[in-house]
């Protein structure tokens, strides 16, 4: 026969439930929200400073706006030199383009150590004369036409690299005698004469003597 509980026992069972959250209103154990990890931020892309030189072609800056590179080696003519330069001239697109022009090697300077470059001379196009050589094209339609070779003249604008300040001018100029290969996209509708930059010719003992006075004063 079992006996009934006595009152202490059951007060003791009471008491040991509901401290183990046995069914109590208001002793629900509240679980804590996860813990968020924080997340780094995306770095800010870098800016390529305005001085950073990549090319010989950058230096263009100069010929388009005036604006010089600060970095660059300061031009001092009272010093014998070489004092680096790069030539510019404009393509037939009105491009700037190194054109390769053979002064000695060093007098220019090319990607690797443009940042050696205390001069830019820059090329602007003032005049094409027909030479007597004509180059024949055929279009996609497969129409033939013809157009005149061209020699060229340009303002060769010299300037210091390190301010924009201008230093001299002379003329240049350069022929042209050789038809293009391949495929040629730059031919415009009514155009009458055709040069290459590339493919030009310049007097490179003429334009070593202009170049001297700045180049090796």
């Amino acid at each position: 026969m079992k006996r009934p509980l006595s009152l202490v026992a059951i007060c003791l069972l009471t008491a040991f439930l509901t401290s183990c959250g046995g069914g109590g209103e208001g002793n629900d154990t509240v679980a804590e929200p996860p813990t968020e990890t924080p997340t780094t931020p995306a770095p800010e892309p870098t800016e390529t400073p305005d001085d950073e030189l990549t090319s010989v072609r950058a230096l263009g800056r100069v010929c388009d706006t005036g604006e010089g590179f600060g970095d660059l080696p300061v031009y001092d003519p009272t010093t014998p030199g070489p004092h680096p330069i790069a030539v510019l001239v404009e393509n037939e697109d009105g491009v700037l383009i190194d054109p390769g022009i053979g002064v000695p090697r060093d007098w220019t300077v090319g990607s690797s150590d443009v940042e050696l470059a205390e001069l830019v001379a820059c090329g602007t196009l003032t005049e094409r004369t027909p030479n007597g050589g004509t180059c024949d094209f055929t279009r996609e339609d497969g129409t033939v036409f013809t157009l005149d070779l061209v020699d060229v003249t340009y303002d060769l604008e010299i300037f210091e690299t390190a301010t924009g300040e201008p230093v001299g001018s002379l003329p240049l100029e350069a022929s042209s005698g050789d038809c293009p290969t391949g495929l040629v996209t730059s031919i415009e509708e009514g155009q009458a004469g055709y040069f290459n930059v590339f493919m030009l010719e310049f007097d490179d003992p003429a334009v070593t003597a202009a170049l001297e006075p700045y180049v090796t004063p």
